[in-house]
């Protein structure tokens, strides 16, 4: 006697459905070398330094783009630790990768749950800041980031 078969559950149909959908990659990098060199040296610096955390071809991309010493500095503020970058070819702008403790009863504008772009022009200076969460360990984020723009700058 044959064994009669069950339908699958849709719980398991639907989850089948969605590691299909999460297989979808990161279109610009579909580009040709060319093309995509030629963005990718339009980005600003912290653009570069998020784009080459992608994968390992955006890293291997952004490594052919010719960097201008850049001086980087270490230090903390309101116990927020931060990364500045400065370029001696761009002397007018400072970019700041700072790890932030976001707390609830911020306004919602100002501490979002995500990462986040915020820029300040102060006459000819201009200050670029990208704002990460400080998970509690900072100090190995930090590591992180230095790893990677050493391996790109």
């Amino acid at each position: 006697m044959p064994r009669k078969r069950f339908p699958r559950p849709k719980q398991l149909t639907n989850r089948n459905k969605l590691k299909k959908k999460s297989k979808v990659r990161f279109p610009i990098l579909k580009l040709p070398r060319v093309v995509l060199l030629e963005c990718i040296e339009n980005l600003d610096v912290l653009e570069i330094i998020l784009f080459s955390l992608l994968s390992k071809r955006a890293k291997s991309m952004a490594k052919l783009i010719h960097w201008n010493l850049l001086d980087i500095t270490f230090g903390h503020d309101d116990e927020d630790p931060y990364i500045l970058l400065t370029l001696s070819s761009n002397p007018g702008h400072t970019w700041v990768i700072r790890y932030k403790d976001f707390y609830e009863e911020e306004e919602e504008e100002e501490s979002p749950e995500y990462s986040y772009f915020k820029s300040y022009l102060t006459g000819p200076q201009a200050k670029h800041y990208l704002f990460l969460k400080n998970d509690g360990n900072a100090i190995e984020g930090m590591k992180k980031m230095l790893r990677n723009h050493k391996s790109i700058g």
